[in-house]
């Protein structure tokens, strides 16, 4: 055997090492995994912010969640681009409130570091949106959300449950 024989035989054999752990183990594993544990879905940010808009944007108003934002926007000038639907398509909505006509009419989210993309493409869309910072306490997104539905003309058809007033002490 001289060298060129040896080199093929090698570069075939890594080939052959590639395919069996990066494909054919991986595919193997997915089909049976094993034993599997749910983790939790929705965090208590998530949870108190899902209740504030069911409360306040009730029927006929539609509460749709981790919407892309390929699937919402399109740009005729940018359409063809492979680049623009990849950067929308990493792009979520948390909470879109839809009206009776599936129009969106209030985009809702949670503070990330990539809000200025996200914010920008909501504008030119003309699609109002509510950022809120992790923590929010609820009656604060309750009270911006019914500020952001004000400022925008949307009845709202729900309340918040009625909570104890909290009393500060004066020092």
């Amino acid at each position: 055997m001289n060298d060129d024989m040896i080199n093929i035989i090698g570069i075939g054999c890594l080939a052959a090492l590639f395919w069996y752990i990066q494909i054919h183990r991986p595919k193997k594993k997915l089909k049976s995994p094993g034993e599997l544990q749910l983790k939790s879905v929705m965090t208590s940010d998530e949870r108190e912010m899902y209740s504030a808009l069911k409360s306040l944007f009730a029927a006929p108003y539609i509460i749709k969640n981790n919407v892309t934002l390929d699937d919402l926007v399109f740009s005729p000038s940018l359409n063809k681009k492979p680049f623009f639907h990849k950067a929308m398509r990493e792009q979520k909505v948390g909470w879109l409130i839809l009206n009776d006509k599936y129009t969106p009419v209030l985009a809702v989210d949670m503070t990330t570091g990539d809000d200025e993309i996200k914010l920008n493409c909501l504008a030119s869309a003309g699609i109002p949106c509510c950022i809120m910072d992790s923590g929010t306490p609820a009656t604060q997104i309750a009270d911006e959300l019914t500020q952001a539905a004000a400022e925008l003309s949307l009845p709202l058809t729900g309340a918040l449950p009625a909570t104890e007033p909290q009393t500060s002490e004066a020092a």
